[in-house]
């Protein structure tokens, strides 16, 4: 998740300072130091101080990387790990038990997708409903958002065999969009 690549993006950061400094220092480090400067480059979308487990800035750059990189699964996975924090943070539930935050998920993703709920009488369809609210006034067009993440993730996971699936440059562009769209997120 986003806390560990945070870590790990701290920790590669700063052994390559010392990679820099010892470069310096001994003449015979000096061809690695052109390397280093890429590494440094690579990480520059990275928090300095990567937050916690849910720290959107740190998703950002996982997804802006991810797709920088060709790694579509990856950028969509992140991309949509910032829209469960967005709706975890909206729906009260950052830091509960995972399962729970993936459970209310899937209620939003229902409301999103028009789906029937079991009980639509339920108090909890009345808080989905209000839950997706609460989401989509941080993150306008949450329901296409959904949608259309969870049918590109579909199709990837199966391999491009579905009808309508994307083709890479078309998900190159579908990228773009949606981290358009979360970087207007409303913090």
């Amino acid at each position: 998740r986003s806390k560990t690549i945070g870590s790990e993006a701290d920790s590669v950061r700063s052994n390559a300072k010392k990679a820099a400094q010892a470069c310096k220092e001994h003449p015979s480090f000096r061809p690695l130091a052109p390397i280093l400067a890429d590494l440094a480059g690579a990480l520059k979308g990275f928090p300095e101080t990567p937050g916690d487990s849910t720290d959107l800035a740190t998703q950002r750059a996982a997804i802006a990387w991810c797709a920088e990189h060709g790694l579509h699964m990856q950028a969509l996975t992140f991309l949509r790990e910032a829209v469960v924090t967005v709706i975890a943070q909206d729906t009260g539930c950052q830091g509960i038990d995972r399962r729970e935050q993936d459970r209310r998920f899937g209620l939003v993703l229902q409301v999103a997708q028009r789906s029937p709920l079991q009980d639509p009488n339920a108090p909890e369809a009345h808080s989905a409903k209000s839950w997706f609210e609460k989401a989509s006034t941080r993150l306008p067009n949450l329901g296409t958002l959904l949608q259309h993440l969870t049918a590109a993730r579909n199709a990837l996971d199966h391999g491009g065999t579905l009808d309508q699936a994307p083709d890479a440059l078309t998900l190159d562009r579908l990228l773009s969009e949606w981290q358009v769209a979360l970087d207007q997120l409303v913090l």
